[in-house]
């Protein structure tokens, strides 16, 4: 719009400001423009109105386009008056050229986008959050999307493992914004610990990740929650309330202010209550039925133009129920697992002019967790408490046109306490050959004991960009001593006092990410690494493991390749291997000496590769296909032979739609084949006369598998907006063929018949959300 169209900034004695958030699509269009901080009318329209005409140069991952949100800050320089007249109509004086009242509309987003520019990922995985609320059978679960991406094995029902490449559940690093978190699910896997309303991108790293990140040797996971700002755009408060047959949220978002804004979220499951109505009994004794709740909250305040701080909290609380029937009373075995944690923390980010960003993240929190097993004549009972806590404070800088550095300190600690009674090889770990429900043996055994875990990681990485955008290198070290402290270095015995210990270990990470695009549409990545993080506080008690443990680590070598040859259709492969070792294993001796229960000998190996392609014809239309071919094997030492992990999925197949008409109402399928788990079988079993019980002669181990998985899921639903309410409602089928996967095996008493633990039949799910 022409400056002499806009009278008002005639008037302007200063500089005025207004802060918009731009979605920018993959074509370089604005799609839609928003204040965020305004300065009241008429420049917020005339801001919004210019931002609306503006053209990026699209953002990329890898070779594909990807649609962003950024915010750009828009300024109205004051423009001098025209210069007075004479009677004769002549100037006084020569007129002062005067700036442009708006910015050009062909944006350069080099000179828009500040901070963290764009860096190349290897093998990394994203969804847009609209594409992730449509996928069948996450039930409009944003982060629930993360179970659907190649790499990652299927979760068995129930459970809320994330197994990404092989790696075991605690070997991959889960973050929400900068908190870390124990889980990104409820522990029966229906739903996960975020709403959709709160999360603004997800993206997983199954693999080579920068020495930003540590304390992991498997993946990474990252959710980044919306800005409140963000969610009340032009209003000053925004609802939202969704109800379905598993839970019932509820979000609200307000501005508090011109400088700062708060949401808050909060959800508590029903589902027990509506399987009491639709499922039958074996069900909700076999699968476990989730009770849980969860609460989010996010303040930001804009405390200058170029500092923020953000407040962020949330938590989870989770009880489980299950249990195996038997005819004889005394075998019955029952199942009670209650954990919680909670976490807040704050972040403070400063922009500098030179393209340096500066950030200090502080969290702190605490988990809980208690599981109680009943086999009728004994139980297991283990409870942990964990005060944790971290302080990141961490510089991006562009050093040069062509070279960005990061440096930082990321500290971090935990103080756990544990109580533990039972048999000591309950509950089972990984490697254990056991059976499900298999009663223990009558040894038992009680310990109480504490640990502290402190680490302090120096990091440091240069991107050096060799070929304009073609070649980059990323070089980094991260180096991170680690202290461990207990209470106890052997069992507390009468006559002796309580002797404690500490330890410190010291590890070097290189790390070495490289990307070459030979064509604008092509893009190759290398990475290579060496990862470690500490043992588990729970492994170390004198009684049941070893307060002596060594660290885990691994190396990882992996590369990918991404290709665009369309703008509808886009291509990419990636093959991994990874080495791990000084894994915590069980010891192989029938008398283990003192204080050795558990041993840092065990290794594994994961190599694999997979593909995905990825359709979008059109805007309203997306579809992919994923196949991951995984390998992983484990053994007890470097002596033993290789057995498949417990976890491990050989083949994983899946192929996800979804389309959306212009009135709203939509459609959407997805289709999951995948290998069943490894088992060991029952060949034979024994008669303990003194016990007056069976006991299992197990076969070759994980010599056997589970039936091949099979689900199809469908969506249909309808979403429409209005100038001041959005309502979005839809039916979601898991297993719409009511295939009888198969979960687990369990026996009889004596071990002559077995039976199948079978997941959930045909699972039609209504929903219905309410936004203004």
């Amino acid at each position: 719009m022409p400056a002499t169209d806009f009278p008002e900034q005639t008037a302007l004695t200063e500089p005025i400001e207004v802060l918009l958030s731009i979605d920018i699509g993959t074509d370089g269009s604005v799609s839609r423009a928003s204040v965020v901080t305004g300065a009241g009318s008429p420049f917020d329209e005339k801001a919004v109105e210019a931002a609306q005409r503006f053209r990026f140069r699209p953002a990329r991952r890898g070779a594909e386009p990807i649609a962003v949100n950024i915010q750009f800050r828009y300024t109205f320089e004051p423009r001098l008056p025209p210069p007075p007249t004479d009677p004769t109509g002549a100037p006084a004086a020569p007129p002062t050229p005067a700036e442009p009242a708006f910015a050009t509309e062909e944006i350069d987003d080099a000179a828009v986008i500040r901070g963290e520019r764009i860096r190349a990922t290897v093998a990394a995985s994203t969804v847009s959050l609209d594409d992730a609320e449509r996928v069948a059978g996450t039930q409009g679960d944003a982060v629930k999307v993360v179970q659907s991406l190649g790499g990652v094995a299927r979760a068995p029902v129930g459970t809320s493992e994330l197994v990404v490449w092989g790696a075991a559940p605690g070997d991959t690093r889960l973050y929400v914004d900068h908190l870390p978190v124990p889980r990104l699910f409820h522990v029966g896997g229906v739903r996960s610990i975020l709403p959709a309303t709160m999360v603004q991108a997800l993206s997983l790293q199954p693999g080579g990740f920068a020495a930003e990140y540590g304390r992991a040797i498997g993946g990474l996971v990252r959710i980044d929650t919306k800005s409140p700002a963000e969610q009340v755009r032009n209003r000053h408060v925004r609802a939202s309330a969704r109800i379905d047959p598993i839970d019932v949220a509820g979000a609200t978002s307000s501005r508090l202010g011109e400088r700062a804004s708060l949401s808050l979220s909060g959800r508590r499951s029903h589902l027990d209550r509506t399987l009491d109505l639709a499922a039958p009994d074996r069900i909700r004794n076999l699968v476990p039925i989730p009770r849980y709740w969860d609460y989010q909250g996010k303040l930001e305040v804009r405390l200058a133009a170029n500092e923020r701080l953000e407040v962020i909290s949330l938590g989870a609380l989770d009880r489980v129920d299950r249990s195996l029937p038997s005819i004889t009373p005394n075998l019955a075995f029952t199942e009670r697992n209650h954990d919680v944690f909670h976490r807040v923390g704050v972040r403070f980010r400063r922009e500098h002019a030179n393209h340096t960003v500066t950030r200090i993240d502080a969290w702190g929190g605490v988990d809980q967790s208690r599981l109680e097993q009943d086999f009728g004549y004994t139980t297991v009972f283990a409870r942990q408490t964990a005060v944790r806590g971290g302080l990141r404070i961490a510089e991006r800088r562009e050093v040069h046109r062509r070279i960005t550095t990061d440096l930082g300190l990321d500290l971090e600690f935990a103080r756990n306490e544990n109580d533990r009674r039972g048999a000591p090889s309950l509950p089972p770990r990984e490697g254990d050959i056991y059976v499900f429900g298999q009663a223990p043996g009558d040894r038992i055994a009680d310990d109480h004991w504490r640990t502290m875990v402190g680490q302090a990681g120096l990091y440091a990485a240069a991107l050096v960009d060799l070929a304009q955008g073609r070649v980059t290198v990323e070089p980094g070290l991260r180096f991170e001593p680690t202290v461990v402290s207990g209470d106890r270095v052997v069992p507390v015995r009468e006559t002796e006092p309580a002797v404690g210990y500490a330890t410190l270990a010291a590890a070097a990470s290189p790390r070495l990410r490289t990307s070459w695009r030979p064509l604008e549409s092509v893009a190759l990545h290398v990475a290579a690494g060496r990862y470690d993080q500490a043992a588990q506080a729970q492994d170390m008690s004198p009684v049941f493991g070893s307060p002596v443990l060594e660290p885990p680590r691994a190396w990882q070598a992996l590369t990918s390749i991404e290709t665009q040859p369309w703008p509808w259709l886009a291509i990419s492969a990636a093959g991994f291997a990874a080495k791990q070792d000084r894994l915590t294993m069980r010891s192989p001796s029938a008398t283990p000496p003192t204080a050795a229960l558990l041993e840092s000998h065990g290794e594994g190996r994961n190599v694999g590769a997979q593909a995905e392609i990825r359709f979008r014809p059109r805007e309203n239309l997306f579809a992919w296909l994923t196949y991951s071919w995984i390998v992983a094997s484990r053994r007890r030492d470097r002596h033993a032979a290789w057995r498949p992990f417990d976890r491990d999925q050989t083949h994983r197949a899946q192929a996800v739609a979804s389309w959306r008409h212009r009135t709203g109402f939509e459609v959407g399928a997805k289709a999951v084949v995948a290998s069943g788990f490894p088992r060991t079988a029952v060949i034979d079993a024994v008669y303990d006369a003194r016990t007056g019980r069976y006991d299992p002669v197990f076969g070759a181990h994980n010599a056997t598998r589970l039936p091949w998985f099979l689900d199809v899921s469908l969506r249909v639903g309808w979403r429409r907006e209005w100038p001041s309410i959005a309502l979005a409602t839809w039916i979601d089928v898991q297993n719409a063929t009511n295939y009888p996967n198969v979960e687990e095996i369990y026996y009889s008493a004596d071990y002559r018949q077995r039976g199948y633990i079978r997941g959930l039949p045909v699972l039609p799910l209504a929903g219905l959300e309410l936004r203004r």
